[in-house]
């Protein structure tokens, strides 16, 4: 009787993959914890009618499947930091559900968030009970979620957009950093001549001023550096972690800021008191 109900069940699930889903939603990025990735799980079996969700990670080695009941614990750091696609699921009669969390463009079109329900009563209102639990982890510069319907395109090309307007704002700020940056040469600029005679003055003056071709190359490594190495390493697309990587770095910054604060005035007050 119970494989006869399984076979129902997954009779169920095959011929819902088989048709676009009755609502869906897509966000950008994604930034939470492990305990966050259970709370999906969660939200996902509360819909299900007595269903139980599973939690599938597929990493290099290959898939791990995990229990939601004990994500936080069995969860593996290291495949925390370097996965490549989550998928948690579940069905029951009539009904199924799935979050899909992608860092990769392998089994689905673009990095980032699908949600995806299927069911032929209520569809809007359980992926809204379900979007909850993800929209809480919505990642830096990611925007509000896209939703079908009322949007009427597919799902994945959705998801398509709004990763195209998130890269394309990512590489807008990296930009303004490099071209921060340029400022801050400028600036630097007018300091060293005051002193040019100092060691890392001419060695500024020699690459800035006198050889200005080793200047631009620079600034090409800087600007690729930022735009196709840092800013997607800063903002990526989808984290496990109970912090996220620009938080990690907005800490670093600020306390190089206030390490060469105190620096600059110590030497200040030091110099100030020589005779």
């Amino acid at each position: 009787m119970a494989d006869r109900k399984r076979g129902r069940v997954a009779q169920a699930e095959t011929k819902a993959k088989d048709r676009a889903p009755d609502a869906w939603a897509v966000w950008a990025a994604w930034q939470g914890s492990a305990r966050a990735i259970a709370g999906v799980a969660r939200a996902i079996e509360e819909q299900l009618r007595n269903g139980r969700s599973a939690v599938e990670m597929q990493v290099e080695g290959g898939m791990q499947h995990l229990d939601p009941a004990h994500l936080e614990t069995d969860l593996s750091p290291r495949y925390a930091r370097s996965f490549r696609r989550v998928l948690i699921h579940g069905s029951s009669r009539g009904r199924k559900i799935e979050a899909e969390f992608d860092n990769e463009r392998v089994r689905t079109p673009a990095r980032g968030v699908i949600l995806r329900v299927w069911s032929r009563h209520n569809a809007s209102a359980i992926r809204d009970s379900v979007l909850v639990a993800i929209d809480g982890g919505r990642g830096p510069l990611s925007g509000e979620p896209t939703k079908g319907p009322v949007s009427n395109e597919p799902p994945e090309d959705a998801l398509r957009k709004v990763e195209r307007d998130r890269n394309g704002t990512i590489a807008l700020l990296a930009l303004l950093a490099v071209c921060a940056l340029a400022i801050g040469v400028v600036l630097l600029h007018n300091f060293t001549s005051q002193d040019p005679d100092s060691a890392f003055s001419r060695l500024f003056l020699f690459c800035f001023c006198e050889n200005k071709w080793i200047a631009f190359v620079l600034y090409g490594v800087a600007v690729a550096v930022a735009v196709f190495f840092a800013g997607p390493r800063i903002f990526p697309p989808v984290e496990i972690s109970e912090r996220s990587n620009w938080q990690r770095v907005r800490g670093k910054l600020l306390g190089l800021g206030v390490v060469t604060f105190v620096f600059n005035a110590a030497v200040e007050v030091i110099a100030n008191g020589l005779p």
